[in-house]
C-alpha cells in the first residue's frame, strides 16, 4: 500500500466487499465497494444502540435506513444537520474479526 497501511480484514458478503485498513494508531479505515468514491462515514461506538438512537431521534435526527448489521454488531446511519453521514454501532460480537485495538 502506498500509505504504508496493513489490511486488518477483508470480507466479501451478500454481493459486496468490505475491507479494513490500519494506517497507524486510531480507528480502522473501512473500504466498501458499495459506497461511492469520496464518501466517508464516521462510525461511533455506543454502549446501547437503542438508547443512543432514541436520544438522537429526540434531538431531531432521523436515521437514513433501518437498523443494519456489520460483523461486530447492529448500526444505524444518520445525517447530521450539515448533511455529514454518521453511524452508531453497538458492539455485540467483540473479537469476531480477530483483531484488537
Amino acid at each position: 500500500m502506498i500509505l504504508g497501511g496493513t489490511k486488518a480484514w477483508d470480507i466479501p458478503s451478500m454481493g459486496t466487499r468490505v475491507a479494513a485498513v490500519r494506517l497507524g494508531e486510531g480507528p480502522l479505515i473501512l473500504l466498501a465497494d458499495h459506497r461511492p468514491a469520496g464518501s466517508c462515514i464516521m462510525i461511533f461506538q455506543v454502549e446501547s444502540l437503542k438508547s443512543a438512537a432514541e436520544k438522537l431521534r429526540r434531538l431531531g435526527w432521523k436515521p437514513e435506513s433501518e437498523m443494519f448489521e456489520i460483523p461486530e454488531g447492529p448500526c444505524y446511519r444518520f445525517n447530521d444537520p450539515s448533511g455529514n453521514q454518521l453511524a452508531i454501532l453497538e458492539i455485540v460480537r467483540a473479537g469476531v474479526l480477530g483483531i484488537t485495538g
